[in-house]
């Protein structure tokens, strides 16, 4: 399956659409200063792809002519400084961990990615990508939470075909799709406090484990969801914290 992804054109061609889009964004941006916009076509030497492809061997970069200031758009063909392309790094990582030494090797030498480097993204995804300000962003959008020490196949499991079928499938239990269940249902989310309160509230630091089921944690013995707490003033910084929290 990783070998019929690699050499399917239509996936490269829908990922250099999107450089395309992100790149054409980017030029079309209001820059703050006026004056001429230079382009510069950077050289790259992608690894891993199963065929050549021409398109994939240029980037492109926006440098302002007057206060010289560079945008690279953003790219989803190649991670970063990394040679091989990204599909390339992302489902080598995904599938090292659930393959055989066997086939491990056979699909490492389909690739043509040495063993070191295969080792060396996998503690990239481990350490250094679970502290990155995506990642602390995003992961609390997943429900039940996501397994950091199985990334990224967890990730890529939550957009495979069967997560995707299951909500947009109509349930018999629900009137409707998950989604739209919780659209039309009860509100039950409440307003996140201030930094600046959270900054005067909290004085100590405990760990506490989340539930996977529900992704709750608990508190005083009791869910964090039901701990329904009155409107509170910060007594430092006269910080008012948002009711229901």
């Amino acid at each position: 399956m990783c070998q019929a992804v690699l050499n399917d054109p239509r996936v490269f061609a829908l990922l250099l659409r999107i450089d395309e889009e992100e790149a054409a964004r980017i030029r079309a941006l209001r820059w703050r200063c006026d004056g001429p916009l230079h382009v510069a076509v950077q050289a790259r030497k992608p690894r891993g792809g199963l065929w050549p492809r021409a398109a994939d061997r240029t980037r492109l970069s926006f440098c302002h002519g007057q206060c010289r200031r560079r945008r690279t758009p953003r790219s989803v063909r190649f991670l970063g400084r990394r040679v091989y392309y990204g599909v390339v790094v992302v489902l080598a990582s995904a599938l090292a961990g659930e393959l055989r030494a066997g086939r491990e090797a056979r699909l490492l030498v389909a690739l043509g990615v040495p063993r070191r480097t295969l080792r060396r993204w996998r503690q990239w995804w481990l350490t250094e990508f679970i502290s990155t300000p995506f990642w602390t962003a995003r992961r609390g959008a997943f429900l039940p939470p996501l397994v950091a020490a199985a990334l990224p196949g967890s990730l890529l499991q939550r957009f495979g075909p069967m997560e995707f079928e299951y909500q947009r499938s109509a349930h018999r239990e629900l009137p409707g799709t998950p989604p739209d269940r919780f659209v039309a249902g009860p509100s039950v989310l409440c307003e996140c406090p201030s930094s600046e309160f959270l900054q005067c509230a909290f004085r100590i630091e405990v760990t506490r484990k989340q539930r996977f089921s529900d992704g709750t944690v608990s508190l005083d013995g009791r869910a964090a969801s039901r701990c329904r707490r009155p409107p509170a003033t910060c007594a430092s910084c006269a910080c008012a914290m948002p009711a229901g929290t």
